[in-house]
């Protein structure tokens, strides 16, 4: 019965909690008969409320104390070495397939005659399209730009390994969920762009999180940024990068397009930590907080900056996003991460109509959710109506 319960609950688990216990099987063993003093008492308390009540709160005391056996229990086990196991959200046709699979294994062996051989070819196929569409699922390249309030966070995911471009605020809202949504627990390398809130507060909120390990931490070389407190809090490898470094990962091409070594920049923004992420679903620009000189500096120093979606600099403010470099850039969309009613006034008007006079299509954190980038660009909402079948 115990194991029953598990695998059949399996796909909804994980659709909805995105990671399992390995030891729900051992636990559900005492679980399950401890079920019938929970029911029975929860409704005698009902009833032997209106009598008396000294008695319906033995009764609920009982029921109570069984919960607390429950959460102890939880909590015992979870410390247990793999006692959670993050394997992400199920996709929609893994879940059918899933509940194909276990309806031809249970089936009787004769069912309405069919042979031995054709039942057991049913659930290879079955099993074999399962596996592959699970680590189709996990293996896949994909970009998200996560709508976080007035703040920035992309995640990029390719070939099993995840990468991390700034977390700022909602990291308990959106960071976190996201990733344990991709069953994320390993994060290959964070690029840190620079140490203002809105970008950093995230990446230190993940480098405390036993639930996360992150390997690398890619920083800009400049003296203007402090990252004192950071380094303090983190294990990983810390890495600095220049313009024109180049990072490259499985499926993944990083090109460093700022912060100059030789500068002395005034200020963390325009001595951001500038790169152009090259996919095989597109190029993007990622801007940090740079302003319009370093947008110049970059178009001098003649890297790259031609792309499919360019992350605006600054959350849309008109310090950055300039005419020259935004024809340089040429995006199809430009991402602009900021809060509904932010007190800065972001997205200003003059950089939405430098977008419009030049055709690039603005997306709005506030306004279109997260952006997606896996072969085509949608947003949020397309991706949550069309979830089941993703």
């Amino acid at each position: 019965a115990s194991l029953a319960v598990v695998t059949w609950t399996l796909p909804v688990t994980l659709l909805h909690f995105h990671q399992i216990s390995l030891y729900a099987v051992l636990l559900n063993l005492v679980v399950i008969p401890l079920m019938s003093i929970v029911i029975m008492s929860s409704i005698a308390a009902v009833i032997v409320s209106f009598v008396s009540s000294v008695a319906a709160r033995f009764l609920v005391g009982c029921v109570y104390y069984v919960l607390v056996f429950y959460r102890t229990s939880c909590d015992f086990l979870l410390k247990w070495p793999g006692g959670i196991l993050k394997i992400g959200a199920m996709p929609g046709m893994a879940v059918i397939l899933f509940y194909c699979l276990y309806f031809l294994w249970i089936i009787p062996k004769d069912w309405r005659g069919m042979q031995l051989k054709k039942l057991s070819a049913a659930r290879a196929v079955c099993l074999l399209l399962l596996a592959f569409i699970m680590l189709k699922n996990h293996f896949q390249t994909q970009v998200l730009f996560m709508s976080v309030g007035q703040g920035d966070c992309a995640l990029i995911r390719s070939r099993g390994r995840a990468y991390l471009i700034d977390a700022g605020p909602g990291y308990d809202r959106a960071i976190k969920p996201c990733l344990t949504y991709y069953g994320i627990s390993t994060i290959s390398g964070i690029f840190l762009t620079h140490m203002d809130q809105d970008h950093s507060e995230g990446v230190q909120r993940i480098l405390m999180d036993p639930d996360f390990q992150v390997r690398n931490l890619y920083l800009p070389n400049q003296k203007v940024h402090d990252f004192g407190e950071l380094l303090l809090e983190t294990d990983a490898k810390v890495i600095y990068l220049k313009a024109a470094d180049q990072v490259r990962f499985p499926g993944v091409d990083i090109t460093i397009l700022s912060p100059e070594p030789k500068l002395n920049y005034v200020d963390t923004n325009s001595a951001s930590l500038c790169l152009q992420a090259r996919t095989k679903h597109g190029t993007i620009d990622f801007m940090g907080d740079a302003d319009q000189e370093t947008e110049e500096r970059i178009l001098l120093s003649g890297l790259p900056v031609r792309c499919d979606v360019l992350k605006a600099g600054h959350h849309g403010s008109r310090t950055s996003s300039s005419e020259a470099f935004l024809e340089a850039a040429a995006p199809q969309i430009a991402f602009i991460s900021c809060k509904k009613n932010n007190s800065y006034g972001h997205p200003h008007q003059e950089v939405l109509e430098r977008l419009q006079a030049l055709k690039i299509q603005p997306v709005i954190s506030y306004e279109g959710g997260c952006l997606i980038l896996d072969g085509r660009i949608y947003s949020y909402q397309e991706a949550f109506r069309k979830r089941w079948m993703q």
